[in-house]
């Protein structure tokens, strides 16, 4: 459901319940604000909890972030994620128990803006079969001193692919950034590119 020729009231069809059923994909653009999309997340919320696949477009109306919660915490066995940051500083704690949720399925993740570099780590303990994860960047803040902790021996992640697409090279920050793929590596089998390698 993304696209101008796709923006339809699908509440208004007959067969909405046959649409649903036979999907696994989702991909939501809110490039029209109507008070119909409310209901049709509702909908989507109520009769589909077995999406594999769900992204929502970064664009979405601020109305519209508490029956987007809601639909993921309907979803059973999500495998791919795109999302922006939905949750805040006063309600990442309840928000993290949706991926708690998804653990078990979820093998990519991306997150369309940044996200703070505590927050990476807490998904990434949480989301034990995660393969892939993919955001913007990294906000760094006085909680970052773990990163010069010790690693827990007994710590693995499965994680092999990981991305923050916002140029990195001359960013104030590139020390932190190193700690961060350091830290992973150490924990996983990801590869660390080339700039964030300590000769550079």
């Amino acid at each position: 459901m993304s696209g101008l020729k796709n923006q339809l009231n699908l509440c208004s069809l007959n067969d909405i319940d046959d649409v649903l059923l036979n999907i696994n994909r989702l991909s939501l653009e809110f490039l029209i604000v109507e008070d119909s999309l409310e209901l049709l997340l509702d909908m989507i919320t109520r009769k589909k909890r077995n999406l594999h696949h769900l992204s929502i477009s970064n664009n979405n109306h601020i109305k519209f972030h508490a029956a987007l919660i809601k639909l993921l915490e309907s979803q059973q066995c999500l495998k791919t994620l795109e999302i922006p940051a939905l949750w805040t500083s006063e309600n990442l704690s309840s928000f993290l128990k949706i991926f708690h949720k998804i653990s078990h399925s979820l093998i990519s993740l991306k997150i369309s803006n940044s996200i703070k570099c505590v927050t990476l780590f807490s998904l990434l303990d949480i989301l034990h079969n995660l393969r892939k994860f993919e955001s913007l960047s990294l906000h760094f803040h006085n909680d970052d001193d773990f990163l010069n902790s010790p690693i827990p021996s007994s710590k693995i992640y499965k994680l092999e692919v990981l991305i923050f697409t916002e140029p990195v090279l001359l960013h104030p920050h590139i020390a932190n950034y190193r700690l961060v793929f350091e830290r992973i590596k150490a924990m996983s089998n990801i590869i660390v590119p080339e700039i964030y390698s300590r000769h550079n």
